[in-house]
């Protein structure tokens, strides 16, 4: 074997070794995407999951708010109904508490 034969083996196990590493660094390199892509989809769940959850606290306050406003105003009503001399007047009162019920629903 010559010396140039033996550069061209030594040229040749070099290049080889290089698409070798070259080969490895594509599979980390797409394992790596893969890896992002997931943790992309899972960032947008929980994005979605906090959305939910700050529409869920902003639904409940709204409820109280307006459990708040009915409390106050069947006690109003309660004591009108309390106050009313004659049983029309008790009667008017209840309806009127009535109408504001049916369009709230």
């Amino acid at each position: 074997m010559t010396v140039k034969q033996t550069l061209k083996w030594i040229g040749g196990g070099i290049v080889a070794f290089l698409f070798a590493i070259l080969g490895i660094q594509e599979r980390k390199i797409s394992k790596q995407k893969e890896e992002i892509k997931e943790k992309e989809t899972e960032l947008k769940t929980e994005k979605k999951k906090v959305e939910v959850k700050d529409l869920e606290v902003t639904t409940i306050k709204e409820v109280t708010e307006n459990e708040k406003k009915l409390d106050e105003k069947e006690a109003t009503i309660k004591e009108e109904i309390q106050e009313a001399t004659n049983d029309s007047d008790v009667i008017a009162s209840i309806n009127i508490m009535l109408d504001k019920f049916n369009k709230q629903l």
